[in-house]
This record gives structure tokens, C-alpha cells and sequence, in this order.
């Protein structure tokens, strides 16, 4: 008989099951390539957990379990069902707190944090109504770290069988903001630690505190957070877990991204006929309204508009070079981007996800495309320099607060700081109270595009 490890895998999102930005496509791919480590002497039986979100897209699914959890004087249900994908079992939990929030994340700290505090303590119980003992719970950023601190208390009061806890990092800065009443309210208790005072009700810090590794998305990551810049304050605790913090890189899907069968595509090409990727630019230049010019290089960014994912980087270089701007995103990269597409005229252009495109969900009837809401996330960090280094300010959806001691900690602002009050909100107030409703009625997967004629060659995939 083989050996085998049992792994509990906890997400917010996976891929093909509900997917809103990178975690989604590392937390359906992971668990299954780990599967494929099984040899004849050691089996690795990965098993997904997810919540139950109103636009998760599954088939075959058959109950399992309903079991409770205390709540302050009374409980909640938690509701189980299992499917599976290649063999891989999936189980989704949902109950009245995942049921109140539409939207995969939401821009009400409370209501997220009740949500994934509900989540984690249930996908915490779940082994043993599935009578399947884990040897390792695996952790997603803030949404799922409360499990490990869960297990890790559960061990402590009732002797049980040690379970490995593992938490992946994939940003930092969202640590889980507000969570303390939902953690009194399912009756976590807080043990003395060694985290700063402000993170010892956070979910993240309190998941890192509890576990036995810490994995960073890429050396460079685990690196970085050990500073003050990108430690987010935190940096002195993570000093001192550094024999057990590593990063690993990121890997790709060569399977979904492979243009030889990538639907995404409008001719497919592979290595013996490159040259077809010429007519992929030409198709792109004719819908965004550019001038199909196949000695004109094409420069394509898929990403949230924020200094975070290096667009800032990219409006410094392309200052340097004939371009365009991108029109959304930032007070600051939108002075930048207006300055270069002032002096290279008719040779830009972006599409908004927020804006109605033919046979698109139209977002005034309650219609939303889960990725598009990262572009409004990109909030929850600084509208700008400035903002840093004033004093916190009200901002709805929470407080705009650093936890860090630098200026330059501009990425370390609660995640419940996600519009700045201060009139340059470009979305605006009636779409933010639309937020929740509006994640309901799409199984759609956009990201904002721009591309920008310039300099470079690669064709950006639609996600």
C-alpha cells in the first residue's frame, strides 16, 4: 500500500468553479497538479474546498452534510455538497453568511469578514462530517487563514491529531479588516502572540501566527515582505518566522494558455507557424479602432490599473517611446497617460469593463462581470502619494489607515479603504451601493484590457 497525504485545500476562488482575479487561477490548477505528484509509493489525495458563491458554476453536485456552528446565543448552518473535477473532489459550503453577499468579494469589510470567518470555520470542521482525516490544511491569503488558527486551537483544547497548516501569500496588504466582531461572535479566542498589537484579531496575521509554513508566491515575495516597504508592518514577525517562510514561484498553465488550441484567439498559431500571429494583431487593431499598420508594434496589458501590478512602471517607459494612455485608473497615472497621448495622438486606446460593450452585461439591470471589480478594487490602496502621508480619513467601505512607520508603505492600507472621499471616485456612489446586486447575474470572466500602440508584439488573451 502506498503512503499518503491527505491535503485540505482552502480557497475563496478556483478556476473553473469561479474565478475573479490570480488566486482563482492558482487554487484550480494547484490542487490538481499536486494530485499529479501520486506515484505507486506515495499518494497525494488533494481535496478542494470552496465557498458556495452565488456565481459558482458547477454541475453534478450532491448534498453531503448540513452541520451548525455557534454564533454568539444561537448557530448557523453550514450546508455542504460535493462535485468533483478530474477526479478530484470538490466540496462547496454555503450558508446564510456566504448567502448575503452576492459578489465573490464585496466592498463592506463586516459583511466579507462574517462571510470567509464562516467559511473557515466550517471548511475547519468539514473532515469529520466527510469522515476523511487531513495531514495538511492548505491556506489562500486572508479569506481562508482563520482555518489554520482554528486547527491550531482545536488541537491546543482537545489533544487531537496534529495537522499540518500551510498558507500561501499571495497579497499581503489584505489582511481582513474588521474582523473582530465576527471573531467574538463565533467565539474565537485569542491567544497571546507575538504579532503586533493591531494584527492579533486580523485573519492573515493570525493564519501566519498558526501555521507551520509560510509560502510566498515567488522567492522575490518572500523577500520583499521581510522589509518595511512591502511588510506592511508585519515584517518584524515574519523576521522571525524566516526558517519556516519561503517563496515558490508561480507556475503557468501551459494547457489553457496554449495559443495552438486557445479559444481566446482568433487564428491559433503554435512554433511551425508563428507568422499567424500577424493576423491575431491585425484582428485587434481593427476592433479597438486602431490603424491596422503591421510595422506598428502592439503593447497589451492585462491587469487592475495599480502602481501594485507595475503600471506605473509602464507609463514611465512609455513616455520614452511613440505611445498612447489608457484612460482609467489613478489620479496620478491618468496625468501621466494624458501627457503621452497628448504627444502621440490616435494611437492609444483601452477598453473600460464598466462600459457597455455590444453583448455585454448590461450593468445598469443588475448585470457584472466578476473580474471587472478589480479595477475598482485597486481602491483599497491609495488614490495617491499624497494620501500617505496625511492623517487617516473616512473613506466609504472603511478607513483609510497604515499600518507600516514609512511613506512609502503605500500598499499597506486596509482593504476596507476601498473609495477615498474626497470627490474623485470616477465610478461613484450609486454604482458602489450596486456592488453587492451586481456580482449576482454574470458567469461571465473579463479583465480590464488596454493596449497601446508602441512598442512590443505580445497579444493579450482575454480571461
Amino acid at each position: 500500500m502506498p503512503k499518503t497525504i491527505n491535503v485540505l485545500f482552502l480557497a475563496a476562488e478556483a478556476d473553473p468553479f469561479i474565478k475573479v482575479g490570480g488566486l482563482g487561477d492558482v487554487a484550480g490548477t494547484l490542487p490538481r497538479e499536486l494530485r499529479a505528484l501520486s506515484t505507486d509509493e506515495l499518494k497525494v489525495d488533494v481535496r478542494l474546498v470552496l465557498p458556495y458563491h452565488a456565481a459558482v458554476k458547477a454541475e453534478n453536485l450532491r448534498p453531503v452534510e448540513i452541520f451548525s456552528l455557534p454564533r454568539g446565543d444561537s448557530e448557523v448552518g453550514a450546508e455542504t455538497f460535493e462535485t468533483s473535477i478530474e477526479g478530484m473532489p470538490v466540496y462547496l459550503i454555503n450558508g446564510d453568511p456566504i448567502r448575503a453577499s452576492g459578489s465573490v468579494y464585496s466592498f463592506d469589510a463586516k459583511l466579507d469578514t462574517e462571510k470567509y470567518a464562516f467559511f473557515s470555520l466550517a471548511a475547519a470542521e468539514l473532515p469529520k462530517h466527510i469522515h476523511w482525516q487531513p495531514d495538511v490544511i492548505h491556506a489562500n491569503d486572508w479569506h481562508t487563514a482563520l482555518s489554520l488558527y482554528a486547527n491550531l486551537t482545536k488541537r491546543w483544547e482537545s489533544g487531537s491529531k496534529h495537522v499540518a497548516g500551510v498558507i500561501s501569500l499571495h497579497n499581503l496588504p489584505f489582511m481582513g479588516a474588521e474582523a473582530g466582531a465576527a471573531l467574538e461572535s463565533y467565539g474565537v479566542k485569542l491567544a497571546q502572540t507575538d504579532l503586533p498589537d493591531w494584527a492579533r484579531v486580523l485573519p492573515l496575521p493570525l493564519g501566519m501566527w498558526a501555521s507551520d509554513a509560510i509560502v510566498a508566491v515567488s522567492p522575490g515575495y518572500a523577500n520583499e515582505i521581510l522589509a518595511e516597504e512591502f511588510g506592511c508592518g508585519l515584517q518584524g514577525f515574519l523576521s522571525l518566522r524566516r526558517d519556516s517562510l519561503s517563496g515558490i514561484l508561480n507556475g503557468i498553465d501551459a494547457v489553457s494558455f496554449d495559443p495552438a488550441t486557445d479559444k481566446a484567439l482568433g487564428v491559433n498559431y503554435d512554433l511551425e507557424r508563428l507568422k499567424l500571429r500577424a493576423e491575431n494583431k491585425e484582428l485587434l487593431q481593427g476592433k479597438l479602432g486602431l490603424a491596422r499598420n503591421p510595422h506598428i508594434p502592439l503593447l497589451g496589458i492585462v491587469s487592475r490599473m495599480d502602481v501594485q501590478k507595475g503600471v506605473d512602471l509602464a507609463f514611465s517607459a512609455l513616455s520614452q517611446f511613440p505611445g498612447g494612455h489608457p484612460r482609467h485608473g489613478r489620479p496620478e497615472t491618468r496625468r501621466v497617460r494624458a501627457r503621452i497621448a497628448e504627444s502621440v495622438p490616435r494611437k492609444n486606446q483601452s477598453r473600460n469593463p464598466f462600459r457597455r460593450e455590444p453583448g455585454a452585461p448590461d450593468l445598469r439591470r443588475g448585470g457584472y462581470t466578476p473580474d471587472a471589480f478589480a479595477l475598482r478594487a485597486v481602491r483599497s490602496f491609495a488614490d495617491d502619494r499624497d494620501a500617505v502621508r496625511m492623517r487617516p480619513r473616512r473613506a466609504r467601505g472603511g478607513r483609510l489607515e497604515r499600518y507600516g512607520r514609512s511613506e512609502r508603505d503605500r500598499f499597506c492600507f486596509r482593504e476596507g479603504a476601498s473609495h477615498v472621499a474626497d470627490g474623485r471616485d470616477q465610478i461613484g456612489d450609486q454604482d458602489a451601493r450596486r456592488s453587492g446586486e451586481m456580482v449576482r447575474a454574470s458567469t461571465q470572466r473579463h479583465e480590464p484590457r488596454f493596449f497601446v500602440e508602441g512598442f512590443g508584439e505580445k497579444i493579450p488573451r482575454t480571461l
